[in-house]
């Protein structure tokens, strides 16, 4: 009856609420098939809907645990570590559905979570709309947020941002002044903004998304203070290769040389500085994987430089100079 299916739906409830564990594997799992839904990349649900990503060898054990008819004796399933799918703080690149994670519902996600705790770390990713055509978004753009003095010159200091590249750069605006404290000004605040350091800021429409404005990861974005409303300042150093002190920073993180390396980590320094190819191997470049040749490495070179651009970008972020 309705009044029987509602008891039981408050019953479910309360145990992802509260971190009751249920009482045999076979309940646990009728309460996860409740919460969850199977994912379909090609419909992933409506705008906004979001999933979380697990990893797909725990999401294996969980399963073997509680496919069985007992209900009495349980396997033992560790604690949830998505370690194995993050680099530093970001999703790894060319990680493949099915073999290393699988993806869940928000609400499934919640349920295993307070039953099995773990360092996780949580992995929701939201569905967007690119072009008329929704998407799983896996990969959100990582921003790198400046500001500016009160006499024009560029702080070192900048902020990270995580932000779905469906995001309007108006949002993305607000969201910037208030990681540098200066959401009161934002009237008086002009955005810049460059894929790399060796291109000049410019200006852009903020009523468009990150995607319409090509925005990739890594983007930098530079907050100025107008001197008075309705005055524009450019940059004090709108070239990218420069610092407001005039100091050259393009190229400063050097590799660590093993043994006769020198000549390796030269050709790699011409690799990591050749424009284009950093801002290629960002993102764009696993549309172009041939995981499935029988010839050369199968993606795995291409991924490897790709880890090494995202590496040494965080050591010059963190201010290292190898």
């Amino acid at each position: 009856s309705r009044g029987c299916a509602l008891v039981r739906a408050i019953g479910r409830l309360a145990r992802v609420d509260l971190s009751l564990q249920p009482r045999d594997p076979r309940e646990e799992r009728e309460i996860v098939d409740w919460f969850n839904a199977k994912f379909d990349p090609k419909s992933p649900g409506a705008v906004g809907a979001t999933w979380y990503l697990v990893s797909a060898r725990w999401w294996e054990q969980w399963c073997e645990s509680t496919g069985s008819d007992r209900h009495s004796q349980r396997q033992d399933v560790p604690s949830i570590d998505n370690s194995g799918l993050v680099d530093h703080i970001s999703l790894r690149m060319g990680l493949c559905h099915g073999v290393d994670f699988e993806v869940i519902t928000e609400g499934a996600w919640k349920a295993v979570k307070a039953w099995y705790g773990g360092p996780g770390p949580p992995l929701p990713r939201q569905v967007i709309e690119l072009d008329g055509r929704c998407e799983l978004e896996m990969y959100p753009l990582r921003l790198h947020i400046h500001r500016t003095d009160d006499d024009g010159d560029i702080l070192l200091l900048d902020r990270a941002l995580e932000i779905s590249r469906a995001t309007p750069l108006c949002e993305v605006k607000s969201l910037a002044c208030s990681l540098h404290g200066m959401s009161e000004l934002q009237q008086l605040v002009v955005l810049y903004h460059r894929s790399s350091i060796n291109i000049d800021w410019e200006e852009a429409d903020e009523s468009k998304t990150l995607h319409e404005l090509e925005f990739m990861n890594n983007h930098q974005i530079l907050l100025q203070k107008r001197k008075k409303p309705g005055a524009l300042v450019l940059p004090a150093s709108p070239s990218g290769a420069h610092s407001p002190g005039g100091r050259n920073h393009s190229g400063t993180i050097g590799l660590q040389n093993l043994g006769n390396t020198c000549y390796m980590n030269a050709s790699l320094q011409c690799l990591l500085h050749t424009p284009l190819l950093p801002s290629y191997f960002n993102l764009e470049y696993l549309f172009d994987l041939n995981i499935e040749g029988t010839w050369g490495m199968i993606g795995k070179l291409a991924v490897a430089f790709a880890e090494l651009l995202r590496e040494v970008d965080a050591a010059r972020m963190d201010g290292s100079g190898v």
